[in-house]
């Protein structure tokens, strides 16, 4: 519960960060996944609650690389984004990370439409979804 409760306080500090200062923390970023490799060592699952395969984790790590790498090259994405979806990876399974992902990209295209002033910030986005996708893991069972 106290992992949990850390990674889920990180994400929001992170969000937070990226929205306000464009940038994500990597100690930030480096103690979420210590969060999760510690609940996944002590638990066998991931905090978002699915038991984790290495086949899943590995899948979902060459998913990311292949839809992140191509934006961060042409400088759509920035790197903490990118390094936030690798750490996301040992925090939900396949399917959830998914549904953050795109989630994630659907806030961020929503509010674009409002806000052309500046460049938006991904990681708030990714942050509101995967909260939404934990929580409804939680308590959707």
């Amino acid at each position: 519960m106290i992992l949990q409760l850390l990674s889920l306080l990180l994400m929001l500090w992170m969000g937070w960060q990226d929205l306000r200062r464009q940038r994500i923390s990597n100690l930030a970023l480096l103690a979420l996944l210590a969060c999760a490799l510690l609940y996944l060592y002590r638990h066998g699952q991931l905090l978002g609650g699915a038991t984790a395969e290495q086949k899943d984790i590995l899948l979902a790590l060459l998913l990311v690389a292949a839809l992140t790498l191509p934006g961060m090259t042409l400088g759509q994405l920035g790197a903490g984004d990118v390094k936030l979806l690798w750490v996301l990876c040992w925090v939900f399974s396949l399917p959830q990370l998914l549904l953050v992902m795109v989630a994630g990209f659907l806030l961020l295209a929503c509010s674009s439409r409002w806000m052309v002033q500046r460049p938006l910030p991904l990681a708030p986005y990714l942050t509101l979804a995967g909260l939404l996708v934990w929580l409804g893991g939680e308590y959707g069972r």
